[in-house]
């Protein structure tokens, strides 16, 4: 399994990887993990001759996607009665070290099915030398993407550590779906946090796979 740095697979309980830096991630891409970081050397069609996705590709269908994880992560609305914070303002609680609050809306998942291009990779790793032992953990396929209209990604490092976001023109708060649209900015926290908070599309996470020496698959993060 590559190894990846804590912040890059907070999201292992759902094996997705954290697209904190908001790199351009793309289905198909194969990647070269260098220092916890990856380098894009190219998409699978720039490598195979007469390639194409066709009939290779699922794609899921638009929905809310909430997830807090590692951890309890306490999470009050300001619009909500009795809440320790104002109308328009919500509340982040990290009661552990390395965890993270997600909330994305109109997300969609797209996947490669790794069977119909599981000839492709192993004669492509073969050739570049990347089926070698010391190789096999640095290079991997982005199988899965994740992206979406808008939303909402907090993970704090440490734990105890309180965040406050605020909505924009003081709109109540009164549901996780208004964290979705991620028209939120930061009023305050207790400890140092990495963060997405956009309006617009984005591509929070993502999954991708190793080649083991039998030719298989191993997720990366798992």
């Amino acid at each position: 399994m590559p190894a990846l740095k804590k912040l890059n697979h907070i999201f292992a309980g759902v094996k997705f990887i954290g697209n904190f830096m908001n790199r351009p991630i793309e289905l198909g891409q194969i990647v070269q993990w260098s220092d916890g970081q990856h380098l894009i050397m190219g998409n699978l069609a720039d490598f195979v001759p007469g390639f194409t996705w066709t009939g290779k590709i699922e794609k899921s269908t638009s929905a809310f996607f909430k997830l807090t994880q590692e951890s309890t992560v306490d999470v009050a609305l300001g619009g909500q009665a009795n809440a320790p914070v104002g109308k328009a303002e919500v509340e982040l609680k990290f009661g552990a070290k390395n965890s993270a609050f997600v909330a994305l809306n109109d997300v969609e998942s797209t996947a490669i099915k790794l069977g119909l291009v599981q000839d492709d990779l192993n004669a492509l790793w073969h050739e570049r030398r990347w089926d070698r032992a010391n190789n096999r953990n640095k290079f991997f396929l982005v199988s899965e993407v994740m992206t979406a209209a808008s939303g909402t990604v907090v993970y704090s490092a440490e734990r105890k550590n309180t965040v406050v976001l605020k909505a924009e023109n003081d709109a109540p708060v009164t549901s996780l779906k208004a964290l979705g649209s991620g028209r939120f900015e930061y009023v305050s926290n207790t400890k140092s946090t990495l963060e997405i908070i956009s309006p617009m599309a984005i591509t929070p996470l993502y999954r991708a796979v190793s080649l083991r020496s039998n030719g298989l698959f191993d997720l990366v993060g798992a």
